[in-house]
């Protein structure tokens, strides 16, 4: 699988699934999302590599363009 169809596809996930969230200010919900997030490519570490990497680009975007919300700087 090319890179581009994994950010394709991690993308096309985040709309699905978390786009409720990314307007949601609440950081309980964005903790568990991102810890579904970590377990869902723990699981795949060993079955299907492909959705493993997809996964993982979903983690990297979800952090980068989210994540900043509740990272406090000093």
């Amino acid at each position: 699988m090319k890179t581009s169809q994994i950010t394709i596809e991690a993308n096309n996930i985040i709309n699905d699934i978390f786009s409720g969230l990314k307007s949601n200010n609440n950081k309980d919900d964005w903790k568990k999302a991102l810890s579904f997030i970590w377990d869902k490519v723990y699981s795949l570490e060993t079955t299907c590599w492909d959705w493993k990497f997809i996964w993982r680009k979903i983690r990297v975007i979800m952090t980068n363009k989210y994540g900043s919300k509740f990272i406090t700087k000093k």
